[in-house]
């Protein structure tokens, strides 16, 4: 009994395998005939050796037949040009070669494409007899790809023509894109922006809390708006607005698109709108200080002058009356000055040559200006007539002049540069007067205090800390404004403007 069972159980052992191969060739053909995919075989003549139902119903769709083994697969049907190209793919298959080709037909406004798989098919002695292919419509993963590329493009057109900066980060952070206007900003190439190198020209004050926050919005997948500033490659500094969204794909975060907005003319309008308030605020305070000082200073001159009658042939008594009195005519004089800066003086009006002006003031100063002091004049040949006090306009040259001369002390090759043109509209034209050195500059920080009254970069005994603010007065008494550009090092330029008088004046 146990010789039998053991025999029985070999007997059905060998039948099992003997079923494998046969059920492995119907698995396999039951795949081909499952697959969408078109499969056939043909041999070194191009005849048809196998097919699955795929190709067969593609076939007959084509050439209106079933083709039976042994039929040539290239018929007298295929277009010339085609049938060429079938036979060298097949050629070069029977060669050995594994290739991939791409087909494309119209099929009424629609373009079909295809892709086919040609291999080498080996024969039992291992030589090659034929050729196997897979072809495969790949007509939606075309349109697909297309479809994204004209998005893509329309993207591209969309950015490029922005006036933000646009950029793109994956969900780490790093840029992936940046549009021509964000690397205008910057001041770099795209490549320069790409991964964190936009961090690279953050400023030093802003990168931390700009930076942390960023890393926030990232871990958290949060939105983030964000001013800061960033130094430029030739060091002028730039203020920026970013606004930041993350994107999100089934729910998870994908990565952030932001915009950029150079804000730096918006922030420097904002500082000086600030700053004409400020300065509005300490000229009324100036002006009406002044005047109730102007009227004590009046009572103290007219006894001063009533004592030196009375001290007459008393040189010890008449010494100290005169102190008192030069005193308080230095006094008056500051008053004076300070409602030139509060805009509160009460002097004439009448039709001024601006150009007039420049040339006496220039012809003065070059008198008294360092012989290692060179002054470059470019002065209009048009007469530029304003309305205003010829005494307060030649101070404003004098004084600015007399700033830069002092900026440049030091210097082997001080350069004075003054310009004055006419410029805008007809009906809106100005004067416009520049006056640059190139001597050790203003930082920001006391740029924004240049026109405070009684505020001075020199040393004690040296300077009043008026003679800007009131050129400033001056200039907001004609209508006119008044900004400084300046970088440290390189030197100053200030920039008067004085709108010209109308023709009827």
């Amino acid at each position: 009994m146990q010789d039998e069972g053991r025999s029985t159980f070999r007997a059905g052992s060998d039948s099992q395998l003997a079923s494998e191969p046969v059920d492995e060739h119907a698995h396999v053909v039951a795949m081909l005939q499952a697959t969408d995919a078109l499969v056939w075989a043909v041999d070194d003549d191009y005849r048809l050796l196998s097919s699955n139902d795929a190709f067969q119903t593609a076939q007959s769709a084509y050439s209106g037949r079933r083709l039976m083994p042994g039929d040539p697969v290239i018929h007298p049907d295929f277009p010339a040009e085609r049938g060429l190209e079938w036979r060298g793919w097949y050629d070069r298959a029977l060669k050995g070669e594994r290739l991939s080709v791409n087909m494309r037909a119209e099929q009424g406004q629609r373009t079909i494409h295809h892709t086919a798989q040609l291999s080498p098919m080996y024969g039992p002695d291992g030589a090659i007899c034929g050729v196997t292919v897979v072809s495969q419509d790949v007509t939606s993963h075309a349109e697909t790809e297309s479809a994204l590329r004209h998005s893509e493009a329309r993207f591209r057109t969309l950015t490029a023509s922005s006036p933000l900066g646009v950029f793109l980060a994956d969900k780490a952070g790093a840029c992936v894109y940046a549009n021509p206007r964000l690397c205008a900003i910057y001041d770099a190439t795209e490549e320069d922006m790409l991964g964190s190198g936009y961090a690279a020209r953050m400023h030093p004050d802003d990168m931390p809390q700009v930076m942390q926050r960023w890393q926030h919005a990232r871990e958290n997948g949060y939105d983030l708006d964000a001013e800061y500033r960033i130094v430029r490659a030739d060091g002028s500094e730039r203020y920026l607005h970013s606004r930041v969204a993350a994107v999100r794909e089934s729910g998870e975060l994908a990565g952030f698109v932001g915009t950029t907005d150079d804000e730096t003319d918006r922030h420097a309008a904002a500082q000086r709108m600030r700053q004409s308030e400020k300065m509005e605020s300490l000229g009324t305070l100036a002006g009406g200080i002044a005047h109730d000082f102007n009227n004590m200073l009046g009572v103290v001159l007219g006894f001063a002058e009533l004592a030196l009658l009375d001290a007459e042939g008393q040189p010890v008594i008449t010494e100290k009356l005169d102190e008192i009195r030069t005193a308080s005519l230095r006094a008056r004089d500051l008053v004076r000055q300070i409602l030139s800066f509060s805009r509160q003086s009460d002097r004439g009006r009448e039709l001024v040559d601006l150009r007039g002006i420049a040339e006496e003031s220039l012809r003065l100063l070059r008198a008294t200006l360092p012989a290692t002091l060179r002054v470059e004049a470019t002065l209009t040949d048009e007469p530029l007539m304003v309305l205003g006090d010829a005494t307060a306009l030649q101070q404003i040259f004098v004084n600015l002049c007399t700033n830069a001369e002092y900026a440049m002390r030091g210097r082997e090759h001080g350069v004075l540069d003054v310009s004055l043109a006419g410029d805008g509209p007809d009906d809106a034209r100005a004067a416009v007067l520049r006056i640059a050195d190139n001597g050790a500059g203003i930082s920001e920080g006391l740029r924004n205090r240049l026109f405070e009254p009684f505020f001075t970069t020199k040393p004690a005994g040296e300077g009043t800390g008026m003679g800007l603010a009131v050129v400033h007065g001056i200039v907001r008494t004609h209508g006119g404004t008044i900004s400084v550009d300046s970088v440290p090092a390189r030197g100053s330029t200030f920039t008067v403007t004085i709108p010209l008088a109308a023709p009827a004046a």
